[in-house]
């Protein structure tokens, strides 16, 4: 759903170079990648372990990234091949935790968090997503108390973050000065702030889900 998120065209297909890589696509000054661009939205991916292993040694190896700031990886909720298989395949940064502040999710936060460090990967920190009467608060920010990482705040639930995400506008350009858009701009700058000084990859493990809203 990356594409749909930042706003791609469903029959945008990216170019191979001369080398035989892929050239990622581009929008809102990121270069882009994704399993949405290159198989039709309507097709599942019933994949077992060796094939996402493969998918993620393409998108990491044949794709012509060039120069990059960071590399971020959006992974699904688990423990799972995925996480596995990337954390086999290249030396990381760190892993950001995404959550929801319920109990529910933090129970898969905290699975995340046992498996990233059991395989020496830095935790460099927890952002909350959806506070708010629906889901409550505070959850993330006793998470990362727990594990004695960095807090990177949290994002209010917030329609526009929604609306953003259906319309391929994310908040931070379309609505700049709401509370979500300066959330994940100060989340995204603290983040940065946590990086090693000498940053290789950087993943994003889900642990609440996007649940359809921030």
């Amino acid at each position: 759903n990356v594409p749909l998120m930042l706003g791609i065209r469903h029959d945008a297909r990216p170019h191979v170079n001369p080398e035989g890589k892929i050239i990622p696509l581009e929008k809102y000054g990121l270069k882009i990648i994704s399993m949405g661009i290159l198989v039709p939205p309507d097709q599942p991916m019933v994949w077992r372990g060796p094939m996402l292993h493969s998918a993620i040694t393409q998108f990491l190896q044949k794709v012509e990234w060039g120069k990059l700031d960071y590399l971020l990886v959006d992974l699904p909720p688990g423990t799972g091949d995925v996480q596995l298989s990337l954390v086999q395949t290249v030396p990381l940064s760190g892993a950001v935790i995404v959550t929801t502040p319920q109990e529910v999710a933090l129970m898969d936060v905290r699975k995340g968090v046992a498996m990233f460090r059991k395989t020496n990967v830095m935790i460099l920190g927890v952002i909350e997503n959806m506070t708010g009467e629906i889901f409550g608060k505070g959850g993330g920010e006793k998470a990362a108390a727990q594990f004695q990482v960095p807090y990177l705040g949290s994002v209010p639930l917030d329609g526009q973050v929604r609306e953003g995400g259906d319309s391929g506008k994310p908040v931070v350009i379309s609505a700049s000065e709401r509370p979500s858009a300066r959330a994940l701009l100060k989340a995204a700058q603290m983040l940065e702030q946590a990086m090693p000084e000498s940053p290789s990859l950087t993943l994003p493990l889900k642990g609440g889900g996007k649940g359809g809203g921030n």
